[in-house]
């Protein structure tokens, strides 16, 4: 791959890999950083893919692993950091945030699949088509679909039995 095949991808997915990593990080500044951030890096690796398909792939994969990151450093500094003034409503709204959706993570983690998993983070969270999921997954483009669909079911499945 060239740097200009680079370039030109990346001004393409840009849009697309912001809305992605704003939607994890909350916040447009720190995704705007880590575009910059994967772009740098895809810049400086000795990359091997060669078609397009890939080379998205792989811009999604590392926006999403450097927001993970940030997350992971943010959740250390906040376990460090003593807050002056809270709000107790807030702080609780916010613990009961946190514990659902560490609820929804541990689920999917023990009852979806390997494949399951995967094809659904990367159809909702790297908002990747079923077409580029198939061909990162090297999977059929109606496998992914299924995954999805399947990943879906027992998650709305888990919410209806905690809402009774």
């Amino acid at each position: 791959m060239t740097r200009n095949d680079l370039t030109s991808t990346f001004i393409e997915m840009r849009g697309r890999l912001h809305r992605s990593a704003a939607a994890i990080l909350h916040s447009d500044a720190e995704a705007d950083d880590v575009l910059q951030d994967a772009f740098v890096k895809s810049w400086q690796a000795d990359d091997r893919r060669h078609d397009i398909t890939h080379r998205r792939a792989g811009l999604v994969i590392t926006v999403r692993n450097l927001c993970i990151d940030r997350l992971r450093r943010r959740r250390i500094e906040a376990d460090t950091a003593i807050p002056d003034t809270a709000d107790p409503a807030d702080t609780i709204r916010s613990v009961e945030a946190r514990e659902q959706l560490s609820d929804v993570m541990t689920y999917m983690r023990d009852s979806l699949s390997e494949v399951n998993r995967r094809v659904f983070e990367m159809y909702v969270i790297d908002d990747m088509s079923y077409e580029e999921i198939a061909l990162a997954l090297d999977i059929s483009v109606d496998t992914a679909r299924t995954c999805v669909s399947r990943a879906r079911k027992k998650i709305r499945e888990r919410f209806k039995k905690t809402e009774l």
